[in-house]
């Protein structure tokens, strides 16, 4: 069975990319601290555009998904992009096809 997969993406507000940056930098640190089930939460922006942001995740298992969207950090991250990001955080599922891993 393939290992859980989310691409994530956020585009802050103008006039607040480094407001976004900061409380997704902050999730990023909380993740990595309380939550072991999370095997990469790797946050990018889009090359000229500072303030569109994606993360890439990989989890354990499905129960890692879900430990992951009932944290505490993250309900304090999903208030940040209330304030912060011109709509929400656009979620999508993969489904591994073809690749390597090296």
């Amino acid at each position: 069975m393939p290992i859980p997969t989310l691409l994530a993406k956020l585009t802050a507000k103008p006039g607040h990319e480094a407001a976004l940056h900061a409380a997704l930098e902050a999730a990023v640190h909380a993740v990595d601290e309380a939550e072991p089930g999370v095997l990469t939460y790797s946050m990018h922006t889009v090359e000229g555009d500072p303030g569109t942001f994606w993360f890439f995740e990989q989890y354990e298992d499905d129960a890692a998904v879900a430990a992951h969207r009932t944290s505490p950090h993250l309900a304090a991250l999903i208030a940040a992009v209330r304030e912060h990001a011109d709509g929400g955080i656009e979620v999508t599922r993969l489904t591994p096809v073809a690749g390597i891993t090296r």
